[in-house]
């Protein structure tokens, strides 16, 4: 959403609402199809969620909060699209800071908490949207044209997310079955770490989706050629001095966080760690790619990257250097899909 409707305003096209209704069409669609399967199912959704058919009394708060979360993420990215980035950030403090914060103070029980906090979230999501829709002018022949657009480019970046999700999981899975589950533990938290040097920079990357798609419709090649550069400093200076911080001080980081620690999380966090040299480096440069292709690039880095992990791990049976190799495979195929934006030339 972001991506389309900044690019329609680089185009000055007019379309950027159009795109956001689209974007609502698609939303009411598949909330619909999804609560019909849910009301139908939902006694053996929950079932085979939960073991026990009595949590399907929770069936109702949580599609009331699945229909708000969802909602909120499209006004959110409306606003990110439109780079109203300060009506983005109020949204946000509302809706995942003050609302729950407030219910769960006043709320008896999970079953309040979870619905009253869905319906609060949800009020507040339909008040903004009511004004979005008032304030913005619509043309609903145009906005069925972007639908198959938007769809495509979405479900191309399912698979890359499914395997990302995949790629950080599978450490600690597999390292269950070989050290028990203490070590997993070990390894899970220093994933959590690694995960955390990705956002040092994630910031960025949401602001830069929608400023490269204007200038992608602006055609501004040289204006986005000095963006890319300067965040792929950015982040290749937050990668190494992030890693060396850690490397140099991960006891003394270590018991600021959790009190006494083990040597044996100090060892694991600091081999995993390593790959917060590559890790921020593809969490910055991924929104340069989604702005740049309507193909699922990044899902062929992230997918390419599993299969990597996967056969270097079989290989080795060692889970550190099989993520860092995989991880540094990502950040390389990211950086090889924008080669032309870093180096562009005004003959190129």
């Amino acid at each position: 959403i972001p991506r389309y409707i900044a690019l329609e305003i680089g185009k000055n096209s007019k379309n950027e609402n159009n795109v956001f209704l689209a974007s609502f069409i698609i939303l009411v669609v598949v909330l619909f199809l999804f609560g019909i399967v849910l009301f139908i199912f939902g006694k053996y959704i929950f079932f085979m969620l939960f073991g026990d058919e009595y949590y399907v009394k929770f069936l109702l708060p949580f599609y009331i909060s699945l229909v708000a979360l969802l909602i909120n993420i499209l006004i959110y990215s409306y606003f990110r699209g439109m780079m109203m980035f300060k009506n983005a950030n109020y949204l946000q403090i509302i809706s995942s800071g003050i609302i729950p914060l407030i219910i769960f103070i006043f709320s008896k029980n999970v079953y309040e908490l979870y619905l009253y906090t869905g319906l609060s979230i949800l009020l507040v999501s339909l008040l903004v949207l009511f004004f979005i829709f008032i304030k913005s002018d619509f043309d609903f022949s145009k906005a069925v044209f972007f639908i198959p657009k938007l769809l495509m480019y979405g479900i191309q970046r399912l698979p890359g997310d499914f395997a990302l999700a995949s790629l950080l999981a599978l450490p600690a899975i597999f390292a269950s079955h070989k050290g028990g589950v203490l070590i997993a533990g070990y390894v899970a938290f220093s994933i959590s770490l690694l995960s955390l040097s990705g956002q040092v920079v994630a910031p960025v990357g949401l602001i830069m989706l929608p400023k490269i798609s204007e200038l992608i419709g602006l055609k501004n090649y040289i204006l986005i050629n000095n963006y890319v550069k300067k965040l792929l400093f950015f982040s290749v200076l937050v990668a190494l001095s992030g890693t060396m911080i850690y490397q140099l001080f991960a006891p003394q980081i270590l018991s600021l966080y959790l009190g006494k620690v083990d040597t044996k999380l100090i060892e694991i966090s600091k081999l995993i760690m390593w790959g917060a040299l590559f890790y921020p480096i593809y969490v910055a440069m991924r929104s340069v790619v989604d702005a740049y292709y309507s193909k699922g690039f990044n899902s062929v880095s992230v997918i390419l990257s599993l299969i990597v992990f996967i056969g270097l791990y079989f290989l080795t049976y060692n889970i550190y250097t099989s993520l860092v190799i995989s991880l540094a495979t990502m950040s390389v195929m990211t950086i090889y899909f924008i080669r032309k934006l870093i180096f562009w030339r005004n003959n190129v």
